[in-house]
């Protein structure tokens, strides 16, 4: 005896409900538990309990970043905002990296003291260590600001962005980075959240 096409359609239905939900859980679970923080990041963030929403209007969560953010294109710094409901805030940082480089973890840009109250940070910051939004650093390129994915032929990375929300400003020096921005936010950290895209060449 068939199930008949009423049938049929409902355990489509069905089907398709229990895998958008398992990806969904699936994706939520692993943002939750810090997919994706390594090394030192780990270590100062491990502990830090109180999360916020990070995005960009670039990307999805998860989704690939476009060529224009990239080497591969003009590699100009890519749009980010950030919510929630936070007390205590006196600065905010923000750290992107690839943790799928061949020799390790590679810093694409480290941006620091960005003003409490600051909720976003629009795309082409200039490439200097003083910028309206804040203060940069070195990153892993050797350049000061932003340096987007250029991840080596064939590969297809993640590109984790991470803001924290400090409870003081920083003092770094003038050719800081990114070891010298970790050292010196360690329990300072009162929120953190973050995003991820995929670039690949």
């Amino acid at each position: 005896m068939g199930v008949g096409v009423k049938g049929v359609v409902l355990i489509i239905a069905l089907v398709v409900a229990v895998v958008t939900a398992t990806a969904y859980f699936t994706t939520s679970r692993r943002h939750e538990v810090g997919e994706g923080l390594v090394g030192p990041i780990a270590d100062i963030l491990g502990g830090v309990k109180n999360r916020f929403t990070v995005r960009s209007e670039a990307f999805t969560y998860g989704g690939s970043i476009p060529k224009k953010y990239t080497c591969d294109g003009v590699d100009t710094s890519l749009p980010v905002s950030w919510e929630g409901k936070l007390n205590g805030v006196k600065s905010f940082a923000l750290i992107m990296y690839d943790p799928d480089a061949p020799r390790g973890v590679f810093y694409h840009w480290i941006l620091y003291n960005i003003p409490q109250g600051t909720t976003s940070l629009p795309e082409g910051l200039v490439k200097k260590p003083v910028t309206a939004y804040g203060l940069q650093c070195i990153n892993d390129f050797g350049d000061v600001g932003y340096g987007g994915p250029c991840p080596p032929p064939g590969t297809r990375h993640r590109y984790f962005i991470v803001v924290l929300a400090l409870n003081k400003t920083l003092e770094l020096p003038q050719k800081c980075r990114v070891s010298d921005l970790l050292q010196a936010v360690k329990g300072s950290v009162i929120a953190y959240g973050m995003t991820m895209g995929y670039y690949g060449r």
